[in-house]
């Protein structure tokens, strides 16, 4: 996530690592923030906390990484794809 990290730090307001992916996810649901944004963590570790978001309004988006079991994850209020979608295409091409 590192990379993803100092991509995003100069093109967002504010950066949190609060150090669990329910928590993160729940902030978005509840409005404190606005996205969050992981890779390599594990499905069962954040399925509630995504379902929570879709019933307040927001979107839960999951792939799975190469490795068995762990998921890139991005979800945010529901208001910011289209601004989340661009920041990620310009990280992927350098």
């Amino acid at each position: 996530m590192l990379p993803s990290f100092e991509h995003l730090i100069h093109r967002v307001r504010k950066m949190r690592v609060m150090g669990s992916a329910v928590l993160d996810l729940v902030y978005v649901a509840s409005g404190r923030m606005d996205a969050y944004i992981e890779s390599g963590v594990r499905l069962w570790d954040i399925a509630a906390a995504g379902f929570i978001l879709e019933q307040a309004g927001g979107e839960f988006w999951r792939r799975p990484c190469l490795a068995i079991h762990f998921y890139h994850v991005i979800g945010h209020n529901g208001l910011i794809r289209t601004q989340l979608q661009r920041m990620i295409r310009l990280r992927s091409r350098g």
